[in-house]
């Protein structure tokens, strides 16, 4: 088999950070986003369930359960494929975006956020 890289967005670890992801959903988004840009450049990828689970290390059932949470925010849109496969291609991210500007706009007991609000070290604080 051979090495495959992959590039994720960087909101899909800020996820795991706020609880609404876990390692699961990472390892299937890997497995997923691993089947985009290959040859052609191509957005999108149809693996099958069984795939993505190898590919994550996850059972099939655990794919089955963790695909609806990362369709439901936005960072897959799908579509059926010949009614039997499903193609997967980055969506927008809109409802993950809402959940992290939420998440870095509470307050925490006056204590100064250390972060822009994307994550990143803000100097002097």
């Amino acid at each position: 088999m051979r090495d495959i890289f992959v590039m994720v967005p960087r909101n899909l670890l800020q996820l795991t950070e706020i609880n609404e992801l876990d390692a699961y959903h990472v390892a299937i988004c890997y497995a997923i986003y691993a089947h985009f840009n290959e040859k052609d450049g191509r957005d999108y990828s149809w693996p099958s369930i069984k795939r993505i689970a190898k590919l994550s290390g996850c059972a099939k059932s655990t794919v089955e359960l963790k695909i609806p949470k990362l369709i439901e925010l936005n960072i897959f849109d799908v579509k059926k494929r010949f009614s039997k496969s499903t193609i997967y291609s980055e969506g927008n991210y809109e409802k993950a975006n809402e959940l992290l500007a939420e998440y870095h706009s509470i307050p925490t007991d006056g204590i100064p956020d250390p972060t822009d609000g994307q994550g990143y070290p803000i100097d002097g604080i």
